[in-house]
Order: C-alpha cells, then structure tokens, then sequence
C-alpha cells in the first residue's frame, strides 16, 4: 500500500495540492521554501510518519497548487492563511510545524500571528537576511539575481541563487536508496524557476521578523527552535537563523547535511528532527505502538 495519500484543498484564489503520510500520530506540518514542492519532503517524511502523521504541500502557485488568477508577488499573510486552513482540514489541534528555507520563514510568521495553532516549530536555516550585521551586501545580491533573471533569463539567475547558499562546494547529499526522492522533483523544480526569481525571492529575503510575537509566543508556551545544517555554517541562512534564536532567546540545533538535508539525509535528518521536538510524549507514543500493551 502507498503510504501517502494525496488531495487538493480549495482556499481563497487557490488549489493546495498536499500529501499525508501516516495517521497514527500528532500532527507535523512540513513547509517548503523556495520551489515550494512538497517533493522535498518526499524522503523523510515516510520515516517521520513512524511518529507523526505528516502533511507537506506545495505551496501556491509552485508545482501542483494552481491559482486562479495571474501570479502576484507572494504575500506573507495568504502563505500564513494557506497553512492554517490545511491545519483546519487536517484536525485543527496545535501542530508540530517543521519549515525549511522560506518555509522556515512561514513557519516564523504562523507563530508570529497564530501562535495557539502551533505546538512547537523548527525553523531550518530561514534567509532573513535583514538581521544580519551585513544585510545591505545580501539584499545587493538578490537584487543583483533579479537583474540577473531580467536581462538574461531564469537559468543564469538560478545558478547565482544556488551558489549564493549552497557555498562553493557540491551538495553534501547522501542519498538512502531505501527512501529515494520522488523521481518527479526535479522537473516540477525547473517549472517553479520563474515563479521564485519573478515573485518570492525577494519578498522573502526581505522578510523581517517580528521579534516582539515570536519572544510572546514562547513565553505562552509555543516552542520555536532555529535549526541550521552543520556543513553550511559558513553560509547566511545558517547565520541568520543563528542570529534569529540569539534575538529572541531560544535554542539553537544543528541537524546534520547542509541547507537541504532533509533532502540528501533523510533518515540522519528525521532522527534529529524526532529528537529536537519531541517533548517526551513522541518516542513514547512511538514505542507503545511498536510494543502494545498485553490484553489480560
């Protein structure tokens, strides 16, 4: 049996094309960042759905999730909406909510306007370049991409995108031939190039956060964690959230790989996200249903 179970859900001026894995479980919302395709998920949500039922889609306008209108430059508040009605569809209860990238970002301003819908949240290396000492240098660089996209097009754009966080080196990918990405990605990434360089790459770097509601939230009990790849250390999406936890005083976690991780380590990755969310009910409810209790 398929152990992802896919739907559409109607919201305002959109299709969200999402996917289930597991069912036995609290709720773990997993956001995308740019590209914004559920498929970069697609490897570690099967072995996180051993704890948690899992729920990933593409976010508007990327891949699968179509709009009814002419695409506009992404506004946080309609990225925000989109994952609370897939919260509302899927149970409603306070979710465990995991975001990489701009998905991180989202899942930052989630907690910021609706902290109650959340349980606890792991932001994987979100880009808010605007915290940084040196910001005015990488809002230069997205500005130079965008001149970049304009002038000669999406794939010279795309590669100076790539480069700008993934460093010098290649891809620290491990692939697990046991939880293989899905054999699709690739090809819905190439169409979603032009949606992230014309309409969410800057709004998103330019994103700043509202430091005041994410100490608030913590301090009502939603828990946030700012997480970043240990072979990425070096780069600004891991200095940012670095800085981000030190602003509004929470912890900090490394998570093994680089920006994508949970793309290249999937079962390293979803050991640790366990791991940094678990709040002593996850393993525990994990291990009552590997080892049930005798009938008398």
């Amino acid at each position: 049996m398929d152990p992802k179970r896919t739907g559409m859900l109607d919201v305002p001026g959109a299709q969200l094309y999402h996917e289930v894995f597991g069912d036995d479980g609290p709720l773990l919302l997993m956001i995308p960042g740019g590209l914004g395709d559920a498929g970069f998920y697609s490897s570690v949500a099967p072995t996180l759905a051993d704890c948690f039922t899992v729920v990933t889609y593409d976010r508007r306008g990327n891949s699968r999730s179509t709009l009814d209108s002419p695409p506009q430059d992404l506004r946080m508040d309609e990225q925000t909406g989109d994952a609370i009605r897939l919260l509302d569809a899927l149970g409603g209860e306070p979710a465990f909510v995991f975001g990489g990238s701009g998905g991180a970002i989202v899942g930052l301003d989630l907690v910021a306007q609706h902290p109650e819908r959340v349980r606890a949240l792991v932001a994987h290396e979100p880009p808010v370049v605007t915290l940084l000492p040196d910001r005015g240098t990488y809002l230069r660089l997205f500005d130079d991409i965008n001149d970049i996209y304009h002038s000669e097009g999406a794939e010279p754009a795309m590669e100076k995108f790539i480069a700008s966080y993934g460093g010098d080196g290649p891809p620290d990918l491990e692939w697990d031939p046991t939880l293989p990405p899905d054999p699709e990605i690739q090809q819905r990434f190439a169409g979603n190039f032009e949606f992230l360089l014309a309409h969410e790459m800057r709004p998103f770097v330019r994103y700043e956060p509202d430091l005041d509601a994410l100490r608030a939230a913590r301090s009502s009990g939603c828990r946030v964690v700012l997480g970043g790849g240990r072979t990425g250390a070096a780069h600004y999406p891991y200095r940012a959230g670095a800085t981000l936890a030190d602003l509004i005083g929470t912890e900090f976690a490394d998570f093994p790989g680089d920006h994508a991780g949970y793309l290249g380590r999937p079962r390293a990755f979803a050991e640790r996200l366990v791991e940094v969310l678990d709040d002593g009910t996850i393993a525990a409810m994990a291990s009552s249903r590997d080892n049930p209790a005798p009938r008398s």
